[in-house]
């Protein structure tokens, strides 16, 4: 996983690509002679820098050591390991080849492996028990995730999900209501998903909100409308609500839907202040202009309810229904 990385992972995240070909053989690399774990062969990947999402470092660091273009699919399993530093974990995540052809920039070199060949290289010991998996022709995702954000994409994968993420094509209905209106783009986007989604995955979707003073907030138009956005939110306590639809195939077509709702509190804000929230933490992307988990204590004075609602997804309620349909492997909230 390029230079040193394997041996020197004190509080570590480390992002491995899954990336198979046509003949469903999977990409591995051998780690080449001088480094540590010399001869052993393990899944393309490396570290996320700060700032990166899984997904954009596993496309960086599969350019720095293939030269090909990557693309992250989803979240396959999570391996947690203590090395000669400290633990570290690595994500090992579904993806996809998306221009060039891979070639040994920093291995001794790379080669697509059959389920026989995985059985018999010696892998790292991080790699192994998914190698091993992968062998085993039972690994393949379980779930289609309708949505191309990052915060539930962290979410699912920390409850132990095993998923494609895929965003639905869907227009999202806005009631007077704040939880119908919820619950009803959930639905809406849960029904685009099913009609992309392989018969054999269940789908999940989600919808978020903000509530405040009478109005529904949702993403902002541009940086002006972020900052008026976050000033009207100064200083107040709003509401965040969440609607999740859920279903498995072979069961009813009817999805199961619920909802979240996460009281709010924000600090006073001057537009000095709403500025500078913007240019560090980038959330013209999200509801309310701003992300809990991104310097949110620069805006958030308090929070009544679940942290991982007020992130787009309710861990709290969503793990044992995920548990009880057998799509993760193992319960609990983040």
């Amino acid at each position: 996983m390029g230079e040193e990385e394997k041996t020197n992972m004190k509080s570590m995240h480390v992002v491995a690509a899954l990336l198979h070909d046509a003949k469903g053989r999977f990409l591995v690399g051998q780690r080449p002679a001088g480094k540590s774990w010399e001869g052993l062969w393990e899944f393309v990947g490396g570290k996320i820098e700060s700032g990166e999402t899984p997904a954009q470092a596993l496309a960086r660091e599969c350019r720095e050591e293939t030269g090909a273009d990557v693309a992250a699919e989803g979240f396959a399993r999570r391996e947690e390991r203590s090395g000669p530093h400290g633990p570290f974990r690595i994500d090992f995540l579904w993806a996809r080849l998306a221009g060039g052809n891979p070639r040994a920039l920093e291995h001794a070199e790379l080669r697509f492996a059959d389920a026989a060949a995985l059985r018999s290289l010696p892998f790292c010991p991080a790699d192994a028990p998914v190698a091993d998996w992968l062998a085993s022709g039972a690994a393949r995702p379980s779930l289609l995730l309708a949505s191309a954000s990052a915060r539930r994409w962290t979410i699912l994968a920390d409850l132990g999900a095993n998923f494609l993420a895929r965003p639905a094509d869907a227009a999202e209905p806005r009631l007077p209501d704040p939880v119908a209106s919820v619950r009803a783009a959930a639905r809406a986007k849960h029904d685009a998903a099913v009609t992309m989604a392989d018969g054999a995955l269940a789908v999940l979707a989600a919808d978020t909100l903000v509530e405040c003073g009478g109005r529904t907030i949702g993403k902002p138009r541009d940086r002006e409308d972020a900052i008026a956005t976050l000033l009207f939110l100064s200083g107040r306590e709003h509401r965040v609500h969440t609607a999740v639809a859920l279903s498995v195939p072979g069961r009813s077509a009817t999805p199961d839907v619920f909802e979240e709702t996460t009281r709010v509190r924000f600090r006073p804000l001057t537009r000095a202040d709403a500025e500078s929230y913007l240019d560090e933490a980038k959330t013209l992307d999200r509801a309310g202009a701003y992300d809990v988990a991104t310097c949110g204590e620069r805006v958030v004075d308090a929070i009544d309810g679940s942290f991982t609602n007020v992130m787009g997804l309710p861990a709290e309620a969503l793990a044992p229904r995920l548990a009880r349909l057998g799509l993760v492997r193992g319960a609990g909230a983040p």
